[in-house]
């Protein structure tokens, strides 16, 4: 019998693991399928390298216990709005502080060729 604190924490923890494993190998492949799809349309590297950062700051937001939703609620602007800066395909220094805050990164993290590096003189 599992009445044996230990063990039922240990089963717990065991499950909690194997939720977060489905999540990963589902998110995976989610990406998998849309990059499929996108070599299928004979969209460019640009595009692709696009939705492929998108659906990395997703899943930073989610592993955080956040979501594109969430911040566009915090900002008061809409979920749409949230999607084309992650995407990168609309500029706005709010949301994507906003978004990297909540990933966990700063935003020249993220979107590297927005931000020049600070070495001492203007670019």
């Amino acid at each position: 019998m599992l009445s044996c604190p230990v063990a039922i924490d240990f089963l717990h923890r065991l499950f909690l693991c194997h939720l977060d494993l489905c999540s990963r190998i589902s998110r995976i492949t989610e990406i998998e399928l849309v990059v499929g799809r996108m070599a299928e349309l004979q969209i460019g590297e640009d595009e692709m390298e696009r939705v492929s950062q998108h659906e990395h700051i997703k899943w930073a937001l989610g592993v955080r216990g956040s979501s594109i939703s969430d911040v566009a609620r915090s900002l008061d602007v809409s979920p749409t709005s949230v999607s084309l800066v992650s995407k990168g395909r609309s500029r706005s220094k709010r949301i994507e502080e906003a978004l990297a805050k909540e990933a966990g990164f700063t935003p020249a993290q993220l979107w590297p060729s927005h931000y020049c590096e600070q070495t001492g003189g203007a670019t």
